[in-house]
């Protein structure tokens, strides 16, 4: 997998911003296409100045102008959720629904779950329970078959917070069941994971070694 830049907003009001951003976003795809990379992952954009709905249709207008290169390689693209901080969208899984709906026949596109992002945005995953409605959500708004990877972090911040901050896992606001959780329940176990907690390699030999105690 590989992360766009962070300066990309597909669905910017501000004309100079999206133009730079379209080429930026199709320079990463052309990279990727290179690179034999699976994934392209990306936060879908932040309205700024305009509705989430205008936004929403911005990212689909500039996704859509991206469908031959998207068919000339084995690169998906994923939509990150986010936190919902500032004007981003992407934190609600209606958000995400509608883009899939509206680009999957088109482009190879999907779904990359963040666990502190999704947690700040409101949906509790806790606990096997909390995790099993908020996959029947996503199911029902999105599709699972449309959920590709998980972005695997603690939080810093509560539940609902709408505040992106990352923490080792089992040290922030979300707690272990959830990753364990994550391991074992059979629609997420075999989905590729992805850390990104934040004191780098030395922990995450650690926190490898952890998940695949769960999972075995």
């Amino acid at each position: 997998m590989s992360h766009d830049s962070y300066l990309i907003n597909l669905g910017s009001s501000n004309k100079e911003v999206l133009h730079k951003s379209r080429k930026a976003f199709q320079e990463e795809l052309q990279r990727c296409h290179l690179l034999g990379i699976d994934f392209l992952n990306f936060h879908p954009g932040a309205a700024v100045d305009g509705t989430e709905e205008e936004c929403l249709d911005l990212i689909i207008e500039s996704l859509s102008a991206l469908a031959t290169l998207a068919g000339q390689g084995t690169t998906r693209l994923l939509i990150e959720t986010t936190a919902g901080q500032g004007t981003c969208v992407g934190h609600r899984f209606e958000h995400l629904g509608y883009l899939i709906k509206h680009l999957h026949a088109y482009i190879p596109l999907g779904v990359c779950i963040d666990t502190c992002h999704i947690f700040a945005a409101g949906y509790d995953i806790r606990t096997l329970q909390g995790w099993q409605e908020t996959l029947d959500a996503f199911d029902a708004l999105v599709g699972l078959k449309h959920l590709y990877a998980f972005h695997v972090n603690d939080s810093l911040k509560p539940l609902g917070s709408r505040r992106d901050r990352h923490a080792p896992l089992g040290q922030g606001e979300i707690g272990m069941k959830c990753f364990e959780t994550m391991m074992t329940h059979p629609a997420m176990r075999d989905i590729p994971k992805y850390l990104e907690t934040p004191d780098g390699p030395p922990l995450w030999r650690k926190e490898i070694a952890l998940l695949r105690e769960f999972a075995s």
